[in-house]
């Protein structure tokens, strides 16, 4: 399926604000995709325009939306989707420049490394764990277009790439199977000071479960998880929004922490 002429003009919406650096007030309705499964045709349009512009090429998955508090503050009752970038991804101990973003919110996620091709078919959590490679300490960057993007839908949404701004990737941990990744506390900290706790059970319940909604989404729309791909699940604490200057870490436990910094 194409995506409607006239909603294209959508796509050229958002990448103009992201090359001058002025957010926007809001898609029109009348260039709004008609449903999520157009929203994400012009996602695809958008990252492909970005990934021919130098934001080197697509390495996997972020998923939006996956605690009741954030799906609460965004108004919507299920995730979303969008795509990971090499230009917008960083190691950890990352000293990254604040003028990259609109505005920083801190998300410390659980994320994963998928090992082998998914099925080209639905898929059950208990098939899943045969495709996980690794489990990452991760924290994403999210960040927006739209200057009211609180009150922006679903659908605005996915077509600026689920809100994506950056992700930072901790070391893998390959023995994540002893792992309760449910009960798994998170704790966030800004310049050494423990700000936000959480844990896995905070993403639909289980880390696992966000992976398994996004390999399903994914088979609907045609697509599937491919060995390699990063998958980043969402956040487990409440939300942060740094400043320039601060450095924000995040403790995992046993996997592992991460960390990066603002610069001025």
């Amino acid at each position: 399926m194409k995506p409607q002429t006239h909603t294209v003009d959508s796509v050229q919406l958002v990448l103009r604000a992201r090359s001058e650096r002025k957010p926007l007030a809001s898609i029109p309705p009348n260039l709004l995709p008609k449903d999520i499964a157009s929203a994400y045709k012009l996602q695809e349009l958008l990252v492909d325009q970005l990934l021919s512009n130098g934001h080197g090429t697509a390495i996997g998955y972020k998923v939006a939306c996956t605690s009741k508090r954030i799906q609460d503050l965004m108004s919507v009752d299920e995730p979303f989707y969008g795509r990971l970038m090499s230009q917008s991804s960083f190691k950890d101990g990352a000293n990254i420049p604040a003028d990259k973003f609109f505005f920083r919110c801190m998300e410390a996620e659980f994320s994963f490394e998928i090992a082998h091709d998914l099925p080209d078919r639905a898929i059950t959590i208990d098939e899943l764990s045969d495709f996980i490679g690794a489990v990452l300490p991760s924290i994403e960057i999210v960040d927006s277009r739209y200057a009211d993007w609180l009150k922006m839908e679903a659908r605005a949404h996915i077509v600026d790439n689920a809100c994506h701004g950056a992700w930072v990737e901790g070391k893998r941990f390959r023995d994540w199977h002893k792992i309760d990744l449910a009960k798994q506390r998170v704790k966030l900290f800004v310049n050494g000071k423990l700000t936000r706790e959480g844990s896995g059970e905070a993403v639909l319940g289980n880390p696992l479960n966000v992976l398994v909604w996004l390999a399903n989404a994914l088979h609907r729309n045609g697509k599937q998880l491919k060995a390699g791909d990063l998958v980043s699940t969402g956040i487990t604490t409440d939300v942060y929004f740094a400043s320039a200057g601060e450095e924000v870490s995040a403790d995992f436990g046993e996997i592992g922490q991460v960390k990066l910094s603002f610069s001025s």
